[in-house]
């Protein structure tokens, strides 16, 4: 009976898989639009990167500079739509020359070309990490068609689409940087990394790294593309863009200081909003407890990037995809856990660890099963299941940052390896 039933998923698994991905796009773009109320679906943040499109263009009635200063560019922001929403442009000035191409399309037809790209952007780069990760003969197997529809109901997906963020292409970018990597395309890999860096400035954990890994060529086209890119900024930003970015917002970001800083979902946010919610009272006043965690933070998070840049260099002369796919995670779990501000809508970058997991899970290893479905849970559904109440689990999925993070850290210590071939039946995998 059950080979019948595998024989028969094996002949079904393109039809599923095919499934899988019209579940995803029904509930992308249909379902999830019209639970938000349609029309401000897909454009809280979208609406952000139009306001600077606009202004580089010169057609706001403000300078670019004038971005970085919040009471200046507010008021651009709210003229497009008035939804709820962030106002700030909290990335670096090269990052405005990638948006400015947004200013040229209606800002309602946008938000639908956005969602869809988004959509379809998200799905293939699920599969790149099936492909390069696993095999490409497995992409159609049902258990990844499966996640991928699981996928639609998950937060961090459904905020990447709701908000209209770049973070879907910060993953593919992330993705696509590791492969080259891997495949000894150095220049092509310090190039991605250098627009990485432009749009997002968190990717810059990656440079320490080709330092570690000793890849030298990846990490000089890296600076010199740096470089380029902002030097193409100074016609708009003049030479000091850079310095207005710095002052304000990424020195306000390292101290914890963007935003609500107890809704991050790392440690650092854990401890703010325990002390925020008043928890720590009987330690002293909150200004109190919060400085002299700020020093105990700061020392935990030296030694964490200690730890870190050594649990990737010990293998650095190891070029294998598990091992490129340890050091994406391990960079990825540090950041998680140790920015002061880091928000639940990047957990998603994990899914190519997550997916490796999967992979490896058959009917005689239960244990591996259910650290798959508890690291699933907690790093993509935690707010999918109304039994939780408790307020700190409901705050973030620390508990599944802590354990896929100490589950990283100890194959990174042992050398542990996934198993060489994957449980297979009749020549396919279900």
């Amino acid at each position: 009976m059950r080979q019948t039933a595998l024989r028969l998923i094996s002949r079904l698994r393109i039809p599923i898989g095919i499934l899988g991905m019209l579940i995803f796009l029904f509930q992308a773009l249909y379902v999830s639009p019209w639970q938000f109320k349609g029309e401000s679906f897909g454009s809280s943040d979208l609406r952000v990167f139009y306001a600077v499109g606009l202004t580089i263009m010169h057609r706001t009635g403000i300078q670019p500079l004038d971005m970085y200063l919040p009471h200046q560019f507010a008021p651009v922001v709210r003229s497009i739509t008035k939804i709820p929403g962030g106002t700030k442009f909290l990335y670096p000035p090269q990052a405005a020359l990638f948006f400015a191409p947004l200013s040229f399309v209606p800002f309602k037809a946008l938000i639908k070309v956005w969602l869809v790209l988004n959509t379809i952007l998200f799905i293939a780069t699920y599969y790149l990490a099936v492909w390069f990760f696993v095999s490409k003969q497995h992409i159609w197997d049902t258990r990844y068609s499966a996640l991928l529809a699981l996928l639609s109901f998950s937060p961090p997906v459904v905020g990447l689409l709701e908000r209209g963020q770049v973070d879907g292409i910060v993953w593919t970018l992330l993705l696509l940087f590791t492969i080259s990597l891997f495949r000894g395309k150095e220049v092509v890999g310090g190039i991605i990394l250098g627009v990485l860096v432009a749009i997002k400035i968190f990717p810059i954990l990656f440079f320490p790294y080709l330092l570690l890994k000793k890849k030298w060529k990846a990490a000089g086209t890296f600076v010199v593309t740096s470089l380029l890119l902002w030097l193409a900024t100074i016609p708009f930003f003049g030479v000091g863009g850079l310095l207005s970015f710095w002052h304000y917002p990424f020195s306000a970001y390292l101290a914890g200081k963007i935003n609500y800083v107890y809704t991050s979902i790392s440690l650092y946010g854990t401890f703010r909003y325990v002390v925020h919610e008043g928890w720590l009272s009987f330690i002293g006043k909150k200004i109190q407890v919060v400085a002299v965690g700020d020093d105990i933070f700061l020392g935990i998070s030296v030694l964490a990037l200690l730890g870190t840049s050594y649990l990737v260099w010990q293998h650095r002369q190891e070029k294998t995809k598990w091992r490129y796919l340890l050091d994406y995670s391990t960079i990825l779990i540090f950041l998680f856990l140790f920015s002061k501000s880091v928000q639940a809508g990047y957990l998603f970058w994990l899914l190519p660890l997550l997916i490796v997991l999967l992979s490896r899970i058959n009917r005689h290893q239960i244990a591996q099963a259910i650290f798959f479905i508890f690291t699933l849970y907690l790093t993509q559904f935690w707010k999918v299941s109304p039994w939780i109440n408790n307020p700190l689990l409901q705050h973030g999925p620390i508990l599944g940052l802590v354990l896929v993070g100490g589950a990283v850290v100890w194959m990174q210590l042992t050398g542990l390896k996934p198993m060489e071939d994957f449980p297979q039946k009749n020549g396919v995998q279900q």
